[in-house]
């Protein structure tokens, strides 16, 4: 809201641009590799699960910048 004492106080907001490598990084992908991993390896159907879950919060979560549709089918094999 605008303060009518003090309009010239007000500054427009302007947005930073960040590159790709200081984005953070993806643990629900990371997350999702070690549970499958696990999943995989030591039968535990809890962390294959945990795996799947994961894998699609990395996907709901992923920037459209950083759409890749090969990188997506390999993450959910």
């Amino acid at each position: 809201m605008i303060d009518p004492k003090r309009p010239a106080a007000v500054r427009s907001y302007k947005r930073e641009k960040l590159s790709p490598e200081d984005l953070p990084p993806d643990y629900y992908a990371l997350l999702s590799l070690v549970m499958g991993i696990i999943g995989f390896v030591m039968k535990h159907k809890l962390c294959a699960w945990g795996a799947l879950f994961a894998c699609m919060g990395s996907i709901a979560n992923v920037k459209l910048a950083q759409l890749d549709m090969k990188q997506i089918s390999c993450s959910v094999t």
